[in-house]
């Protein structure tokens, strides 16, 4: 509050009794109408606000980034494309963030590298207007724009290490938390997608939980990731031992899912983790143990599943994207328009070995973003792509001992590949998590500049 007043020139006592006389009507009402839930969310009002203001990187933002794993249980209408309060909570992370920076001074002009990811979601409603499909959801359209939204807030914002290093924790522990949950389901037969047997806590009908596997997987990427990280970075053995546990879990989480693709991005993390580090006998011992004793532990459907990948083309995506190569032939400039991919699919299904059905997804990022966007937005995704990386490999230059890369870099550039992987199998562009790892490299770039990397590398050399 002190802050607000200094920069913003209001009274504290003034603001406070402004913000009280209407809260107290407000709560008055809703004990007169029986309405408890709303006078209790009314009395917490201020706690939320003053929270916001203070702790924007636990709450709102923080909240957002641990509730991502969960989001599709979070649904607040009951319809299954409804509004999720994951939403809700990247929406009062922006306003939260623009609020705070504009009062305590904390907003900077935007990166140049922001740059790229505006001009591609800005040709991706643009594209709208040639789009061979006459219906959009507007959900999508909300979700492009409150993702960029996020994006260039966060990205704006002059993040403290300190805020950085809690957003990473928040990560971690929604990680940590999804996969304990879906263990569990998995052994109280929760859930069960007849002779699938995935498990997943995006959804509870077989219809849609398929993907929801899929997506779930993804969605601990990050977190895997950080914990990879933070495995790094501590030097304890007591930490070393819980954060090796969690590890452990997350990785086994991702194996029940089902998903071949995730299990391929999570192996690229532990990959780039013994290329990147110094203690690379140490950490290839630790992917040997998880590897082992997860794939021991892993029913059988699952190493089916990884067995019938080439007999049934990967599930038919093969087959998929030869079909969306022959229609990028027709919409190779231009592009079908944003969402346009099983329309373009269905127009060209006769090019399929198999038969497929029609309006397919293209389980491809690039398949489906060439086909969409045509060159013109396909490059400009690949562009934000490369552009993001090499600023990982640039802090990381400047930030280790000898060119080496710090945790936190390493923790970005795993996480890079193994989104990149996962993302050859799903349709991952409008994903938060996709999102989310953009957001923290360019947050992660400033906490360098302004003397993150080297609390970064004391961290390093304790953990060594």
């Amino acid at each position: 509050m002190n802050a607000i007043s200094q920069t913003s020139g209001i009274n504290p006592k003034i603001l406070a009794t402004v913000v009280a006389l209407p809260l107290a009507v407000l709560v008055a009402i809703a004990i007169t109408q029986v309405e408890w839930s709303y006078a209790a969310l009314l009395l917490c009002a201020p706690f939320i606000v003053y929270l916001a203001m203070k702790r924007p990187f636990i709450f709102p933002f923080g909240l957002y980034v641990f509730s991502i794993p969960f989001e599709n249980l979070l649904v607040m209408n009951g319809s299954a494309h409804g509004a999720t309060l994951t939403r809700l909570l990247g929406v009062m992370a922006i306003l939260a963030l623009l609020l705070k920076g504009a009062f305590e001074r904390r907003l900077k002009k935007p990166d140049k590298i922001d740059l790229w990811w505006i001009l591609f979601t800005l040709y991706c409603l643009l594209s709208i207007l040639w789009s061979i499909s006459s219906s959009l959801p507007l959900v999508r359209v909300q979700t492009i724009i409150g993702l960029i939204g996020l994006y260039v807030v966060a990205s704006s914002y002059r993040v403290q290490g300190k805020e950085y290093e809690s957003v990473k924790w928040l990560i971690l522990a929604g990680g940590a938390l999804s996969s304990i949950f879906t263990i569990y389901a998995y052994h109280k037969g929760l859930v069960n997608f007849g002779e699938a047997e995935r498990v997943s806590l995006m959804s509870l009908d077989s219809a849609s939980g398929i993907g929801g596997a899929n997506k779930q997987a993804f969605d601990m990427l990050l977190p895997l990731s950080v914990c990879m990280g933070m495995l790094l970075k501590k030097g304890r053995p007591l930490a070393k031992g819980s954060l090796f546990l969690v590890l452990f879990v997350m990785f086994f989480g991702i194996m029940i899912t089902g998903s071949r693709g995730g299990l391929a991005a999570a192996i690229v993390v532990l990959l780039c983790f013994i290329f990147y580090s110094k203690n690379r006998l140490k950490f290839a011992a630790a992917a040997s143990i998880i590897l082992v004793t997860t794939f021991a532990m892993t029913p059988q459907f699952y190493l089916d599943r990884i067995n019938r990948s080439a007999e049934t083309h990967a599930s038919g995506r093969t087959d998929i994207w030869r079909v969306g190569l022959k229609a990028m032939e027709k919409y190779w400039l231009f592009g079908a328009g944003l969402d346009c991919f099983p329309n373009a699919y269905t127009e060209f299904v006769n090019y399929s070995p198999v038969y497929m059905g029609f309006d397919r997804a293209p389980h491809n990022i690039f398949v489906g973003t060439f086909v969409e966007l045509g060159i013109i937005g396909g490059l400009l995704m690949v562009i934000a792509l490369i552009k993001h990386y090499a600023t990982i490999g640039h802090y990381a230059a400047i930030g280790g001992k000898g060119g080496r890369p710090g945790a936190d870099q390493i923790i970005l550039k795993a996480a890079f590949w193994a989104l990149l992987v996962g993302g050859l199998s799903q349709d991952v562009v409008w994903y938060k998590s996709f999102w989310l790892l953009w957001m923290m490299i360019v947050m992660q770039k400033y906490a360098s500049q302004t003397g993150g990397d080297r609390l970064d590398r004391i961290g390093a050399r304790k953990g060594q």
